[in-house]
Formats: structure tokens, sequence, C-alpha cells
């Protein structure tokens, strides 16, 4: 059990210790200009950051380049991780999360169980920037998005060229109709 004498000596070296530290001072880096960055990897860096770095390069809004880049990710089919492509839950339904903050302001939005829209991080910055709420759910978030003009896409179809992600959702979802377009190379799965 600690006792009151050993958290005072304890407290007196970190005291003794902070104006040693505070003489180090980092070198400041000359700013040449901005970064993004992708966690994905080299495949999908190239592919998601060209457009929000063209935003930037060109002056353009920090949240215009982050919601842009985010917005590759959400309309390609073949990402089965969110958007379009975004696998469903266990009841054959694409439900989609998503949330913004902008650093400076501390403003942040997101939405999450949103069914129907392919791009749910427009969605979020919308409740960012024009609602005084943080955190909009389900029915209440499509409806949103849609007094906001995003439309919404059928959801009862998923075009894919992957045979992988057929196979796994005919072994785990109950698919209505699987068609193979042989001219486009297209799956088309109807939920």
């Amino acid at each position: 059990m600690n006792s009151r004498r050993k958290f005072l000596k304890n407290l007196t070296a970190v005291g003794a210790t902070v104006p040693l530290v505070s003489n180090i001072e980092a070198k400041p880096k000359k700013n040449k200009g901005p970064v993004i960055l992708c966690s994905r990897g080299e495949m999908w860096g190239e592919k998601v950051l060209k457009p929000g770095w063209d935003i930037l390069s060109n002056k353009g809004k920090l949240l215009d380049a982050i919601e842009i880049s985010s917005n590759v990710t959400e309309l390609d089919p073949e990402d089965t991780s969110v958007g379009y492509g975004g696998l469903p839950n266990e009841h054959g339904v694409v439900q989609l999360d998503a949330s913004i903050m902008y650093g400076p302001t501390h403003n942040c939005g997101s939405v999450a169980a949103l069914e129907g829209i392919k791009t749910p991080c427009s969605v979020a910055r919308l409740v960012m920037e024009r609602t005084d709420h943080i955190h909009i759910v389900g029915k209440g978030a499509q409806d949103f998005a849609r007094a906001h003009g995003l439309t919404l896409w059928d959801k009862q179809f998923l075009e894919t060229n992957n045979p992988h992600l057929v196979c796994s959702l005919q072994r785990n979802f109950e698919l209505k109709y699987v068609h193979k377009n042989y001219e486009t190379s297209l799956v088309f799965v109807k939920f």
C-alpha cells in the first residue's frame, strides 16, 4: 500500500526534474505545405489520396479533401469495409457508419446504421455543419440525408466482379438472385 510519505517523495523527484526537461527545446520545422496520409497501403493510397491532394494543393478546404478522399472508398463496390460495397448485416441489410471531426474547432458529426446512402461521410459532415447534433442514427439519419439532397441507391443490388465476395455472400446470406454478366464480368446480387 502506498503511503503519503512515498507519494510526496515521488512527487518531489518529479518536481526536481521539471527544470531540466523544460530546458530542452524542440527544433521548429519549416512547414512545407499540406500532408495527407492513407493507412491502407500503396494500392489504396494513390487511389484514395489523389482527389484529396488535388484539393489541398490548390489551397482548398481541409474538410473538402477529407470528404472527397473518403468518398472514393465509399463508392467502390469492391471495398467490402464501407460504403456501397459494404457487407450486409445478419438481416441482409447494408448499414453504414461514419464520423468526421474538424480539429481547429472540435466540431464533429456522425451517423450510424445509415441505409441506402452510398457516402455516409458526406452525411456525417452535414450533421456537423448544419445541426446542433453530433450523432444521428438509422431512419433519422436517412431522412436527414434525403432532406439535404442525397438520393437513395437501390440497396437490393450489389455489382461486383469479385468471386470471393459472391461466394461469401452465398454462404452467409439467403440470396434471392445471382446473375453473372459475362460481357462485363459483373455479378449482380439481389438480397
